[in-house]
């Protein structure tokens, strides 16, 4: 065999060589670009799931939302109702005084139950302040008609606060133990509260 022979023989398994080398090369960076793309893939169906939990999940909350107005708005018109009626009795009993404080215990009875099914806002403050005014009246500190004037109020301040929102300091049973917690409250829709330690936490 010639030399020329050999040359060309050995330089066509070498290109050989070469070749299957590239295409070993190719095959691996083929299969690189198939594992990433599949990568891609899954992150995509990921964040597809991801989108339509959060989606799921603020359509729940705008309907939770949705359902407390609809109440607040409920509650606001039961009050509303109930001052209507108290302003029609205070009407028909205006000529005669003692005829009024009948008319005022029911009308403080029936924002004593308001206040109890309301948010735990400063229950206890609140019916306490109603509650005065029916001690007061019976001990004839004060008249029929000034009675019914406070119960008036305190009827205005409940509608008042369900259109107030603010952060308070409150005192709270909390597993066993009265705190003083920082309150953040929503009208009388809703109300959340923290203490120095934990985080917010929905109260009603």
């Amino acid at each position: 065999m010639s030399k020329k022979t050999i040359s060309i023989a050995l330089g066509l398994l070498l290109s050989g060589s070469a070749l299957m080398a590239n295409n070993d090369k190719m095959a691996e960076s083929l299969m690189k670009l198939r594992a990433q793309v599949e990568q891609l893939d899954s992150q995509i169906d990921d964040e597809k799931y991801a989108y339509r939990a959060s989606m799921k999940s603020l359509s729940m909350q705008k309907s939770e939302l949705d359902s407390m107005v609809s109440r607040e708005s409920l509650k606001i018109k039961q009050i509303q109702k109930e001052l209507a009626k108290v302003k029609k009795s205070i009407q028909e009993a205006s000529k005669n005084s003692m005829g009024l404080t009948p008319i005022v215990n029911d009308a403080i009875d029936t924002l004593v139950a308001t206040i109890k099914t309301s948010i735990p806002f400063k229950t206890n403050d609140r019916v306490a302040s109603v509650l005065k005014i029916k001690e007061q009246l019976k001990s004839s500190l004060i008249t029929p008609q000034k009675a019914l004037a406070m119960v008036y109020n305190s009827y205005a301040d409940e509608i008042r606060m369900t259109k107030e929102n603010g952060i308070f300091k409150q005192t709270i049973n909390l597993d066993g133990k009265d705190r003083l917690v920082e309150v953040a409250r929503i009208g009388t829709a809703m109300m959340f509260f923290k203490t120095p330690r934990q985080h917010s936490r929905l109260c009603f």
